[in-house]
């Protein structure tokens, strides 16, 4: 009899020991699904090609790269910005060549090269570039602060190292000086 009671209170206890523990926090297994979810590829491109997001680096067009780093390098902020300086000189040198062609062409020839006005070359040729380029300046800002926020809860899920967090964070800094400073120094043409 004595074993009989030792035994349906051990039961007891490992019973209310696991109520009380699966009680205890009734949202662990939500967040522990969330982290899961952030544990993902480093890329943050999924790597399961059934889900929702998925990018097959591996097939590129004719004469294209097939490389994850033609997609991480070419087609990052950094080369954008590149290449719009790029545009800016082309756009410059189109204006100068048509202030210095415009006394010998006719209307209807100007008109038939197309954007050639005074006003396109001096205000939207200056304006066009700068709102690309502030759009792609604020769309790097956003990136690296919800690249930052997302570190954050990696780091409180033990998910990343103390270094990781910290290029994270100056990555997050830097888009914030180049903002800032675009924001400051580069104004629209009226």
């Amino acid at each position: 009899m004595k074993a009989m009671l030792l035994a349906v209170g051990v039961i007891v206890a490992v019973v209310g020991l696991f109520v009380y523990i699966s009680r205890r926090d009734p949202q662990a297994l939500q967040v522990q699904g969330a982290f899961t979810i952030l544990k993902e590829s480093s890329d943050g491109i999924p790597e399961d090609p059934s889900a929702v997001g998925y990018l097959n680096l591996k097939n590129r067009a004719k004469g294209g790269a097939t490389e994850p780093d033609e997609f991480n390098q070419r087609y990052s902020a950094d080369r954008a910005m590149q290449s719009m300086k790029q545009v800016e000189e082309f756009l410059t040198s189109f204006r100068k060549m048509t202030n210095l062609r415009r006394p010998r062409l006719s209307t209807a020839e100007l008109a038939s090269i197309g954007n050639t006005g005074s006003e396109l070359q001096s205000i939207g040729f200056q304006n066009f570039p700068l709102t690309v380029e502030g759009t792609i300046l604020k769309q790097q800002y956003q990136l690296t602060q919800l690249d930052y926020k997302l570190a954050q809860i990696k780091r409180i899920g033990g998910d990343m190292t103390a270094g990781e967090f910290d290029k994270k964070r100056e990555a997050y800094a830097a888009a914030t000086k180049a903002l800032q400073t675009f924001w400051e120094t580069r104004p629209l043409a009226d």
